[in-house]
């Protein structure tokens, strides 16, 4: 094998894991905003809920 195709594929080969380890961060990054979100979104809901529960009990 040529060397000169050698490095050319190791080249192409870093920047494939380049490429990905970006991609892998955007990723990363967003499902990490995602559930920060469904964490607020499911501490609000839950709130009213256990709050809706006290007030059963004392009608009981």
């Amino acid at each position: 094998m040529d060397t000169s195709t050698l490095a050319q594929q190791v080249e192409n080969v870093e920047r494939n894991i380049a490429f990905l380890q970006k991609e892998h961060q955007v990723l990363l990054t967003g499902l990490c905003l995602e559930i920060r979100q469904l964490k607020k979104r499911c501490n609000g809901l839950s709130l009213p809920l256990s709050r809706g529960l006290e007030v059963r009990e004392l009608a009981l």
